[in-house]
């Protein structure tokens, strides 16, 4: 009896590790999705500038605008 309680709490052990790692390579592919998103929205911004849909706004503006549709899509 002793045995298998071990061996329940061994696996239970690894698989709580294995949902920590799996946890940790989502989190880093969030990270890289929103940095490259966000390098995506500065260069669009670039191209905004003077538009219609944008007038009298300054790149920055526009890209922090971008951002925050990111942000809240998160």
């Amino acid at each position: 009896m002793t045995t298998l309680n071990i061996q329940t709490t061994a696996l239970t052990s690894l698989a709580h590790f294995g949902e920590s790692v799996i946890e940790a390579i989502r989190g880093i592919g969030r990270g890289i999705f929103v940095a490259q998103q966000l390098r995506a929205n500065y260069l669009v911004s670039e191209h905004l500038v003077g538009t219609a849909a944008y007038k009298g706004m300054m790149q920055h503006e526009i890209a922090a605008q971008l951002n925050q549709s990111v942000f809240r899509t998160l």
